[in-house]
């Protein structure tokens, strides 16, 4: 996951897609834990997986045991995330369930990374941009995904949305998001992300770049003409947003 400590433009949404293996039984696996983020509070606002009967995603908030408990049978399928809002101070965290063995089941959620006293989102865009690629790869290597985006001076970059073509069979190709000197700041499973026809519908995302944007695909298993596409925003950087973020 995401490490909630290390937003520095304070506020994004960060966003996980992963593959996992639920053990049978009923005794769970945890999907994802954050905790440790003082003073930033992190708002779980989506979550979704696979349809599918006997899974369940259970949320912890702080001390709040379970305080979702979805049944994935009655879930909108991975396409869509269902809406959540939960706002936690100290623990955030997913656990998977099934009554038997279940292997590469597919979850992503978002989630939004917020700072005391922080700036809001208030400027308009000067340019939105969407990048396009095929990709045929050997595995395993690492391939670009568009250009890496330079940041000119009192500019920001968004990442706004991201998507692919899915795969079947595949659970171990990952888009990677660089951002300025983070590097892996975002690792998604192109298995558990929404679909390249889904685009517009795209999952909430909101990560601000001040240096640099890259994003690459790690490949480890073949591809051929297979589809990606991503979004992002030039924004105006602001004397507030400077401020508050230390940039001088």
């Amino acid at each position: 996951m995401a490490d909630p400590r290390k937003v520095r433009y304070a506020p994004e949404v960060l966003y996980e897609a992963k593959v996992v293996n639920i053990p049978a039984g009923g005794v769970g696996i945890t999907v994802d834990e954050l905790s440790y983020f003082k003073p930033k509070t992190v708002t779980l606002t989506g979550i979704g997986g696979e349809r599918e009967d006997d899974v369940y995603l259970r949320v912890t908030r702080d001390t709040d045991i379970n305080v979702l408990d979805l049944n994935m049978g009655s879930s909108p399928d991975i396409t869509n995330l269902m809406n959540a809002h939960l706002i936690t101070k100290n623990l955030l965290r997913v656990v998977g369930y099934k009554s038997v063995l279940r292997n590469n089941y597919p979850v992503r959620y978002n989630y939004l990374v917020e700072e005391p006293n922080g700036v809001e989102r208030v400027t308009k865009p000067i340019d939105v941009v969407t990048v396009a690629q095929n990709v045929t790869a050997v595995a395993p290597v690492v391939v670009d995904l568009g250009v890496p985006v330079e940041v000119l001076e009192d500019e920001k970059v968004i990442l706004t949305k991201i998507t692919c073509e899915q795969v079947a069979t595949i659970y171990d190709n990952f888009i990677i998001v660089d951002r300025d000197f983070d590097p892996e700041y975002l690792r998604l499973n192109t298995f558990a992300l929404s679909g390249l026809g889904r685009v517009n519908n795209a999952d909430k995302i909101w990560v601000t770049c001040i240096d640099r944007l890259h994003i690459k695909l790690d490949v480890g298993t073949s591809i051929t003409d297979r589809g990606f596409r991503y979004t992002y925003e030039v924004h105006p950087l602001s004397d507030e947003e400077k401020e508050a973020w230390g940039l001088g």
